[in-house]
């Protein structure tokens, strides 16, 4: 949810990198993270207050909160918590009663200008896959360009290259499994669907007829098929069995 709310936003290149950063976090290895949900709290119309404004602690509140904590008004501290915001509010509406009777209202656009790192590469990389692929995905057949995506077997932030044997094209949906390592394929060009889907989403059934299949789709000049050693790689190191 964090992932697909933010993105690179999060603070990290991809969504890999995003999993291994929390996995050093909780000292787990980023493998075992890969298929859980990471949730977040998105707030949608948040009031900053200027420094003269803000409001002092309460005496119940520790400085070791690290997963928040919040008051009823109908506890006496809960209750002056909220009188003291509605107090540094413009006009002091009543922001119970407006807030339940209106529907949800989202601010600007678009927020200010920031710099990012371009991935070189990354286009050429896309349409020479996709041409190595008459425009194919290599596991289902379909040829909808606008679904037909290039995925590297090995990731760039894992060392991986924008090399024509190190890419697949991959549908959008099959895409975002296999680089979840959810899906993959190993080095005799076989489909490899993990059990994790159907344990995770109670249901899976339009992935798991492509489990143990071979691939569809293979380019025709052999030098330019998938890498072995990176199907290897990725169906050893990044795919959850």
């Amino acid at each position: 949810m964090a992932w697909d709310a933010f993105g690179q936003e999060n603070g990290a290149p991809d969504y890999e990198s995003f999993v291994g950063s929390l996995g050093r976090l909780a000292n787990e290895p980023t493998a075992s993270l890969m298929d859980r949900e990471v949730g977040c709290i998105i707030l949608g119309e948040p009031t900053f207050f200027a420094p003269d404004d803000w409001i002092e602690a309460p005496e119940n509140w520790s400085n070791s909160i690290t997963q928040g904590k919040s008051y009823s008004t109908l506890d006496p501290v809960g209750a002056l918590l909220w009188t003291q915001v509605q107090e540094r509010l413009i006009g002091g509406k009543d922001l119970i009663r407006e807030g339940a009777a209106r529907e949800l209202e989202f601010g600007p656009t678009y927020g200010e200008p920031a710099l990012a790192k371009r991935r070189l590469g990354q286009g050429l990389f896309r349409v020479m896959t996709l041409e190595n692929y008459r425009g194919t995905c290599c596991i289902t057949g379909e040829t909808t360009a606008p679904v037909i995506e290039a995925a590297h077997i090995q990731p760039v932030a894992k060392g991986g290259l924008h090399r024509l044997d190190n890419g697949l094209a991959l549908r959008a949906d099959m895409h975002i499994l296999y680089d979840r390592g959810l899906i993959s394929v190993d080095p005799q060009f076989r489909i490899r669907v993990s059990s994790r889907i159907r344990e995770l989403y109670h249901n899976g059934t339009v992935y798991y007829k492509h489990d143990g299949q071979e691939l569809q789709s293979l380019p025709d000049d052999h030098a330019l098929r998938p890498n072995r050693d990176l199907l290897d790689w990725h169906y050893r190191e990044a795919f959850i069995a």
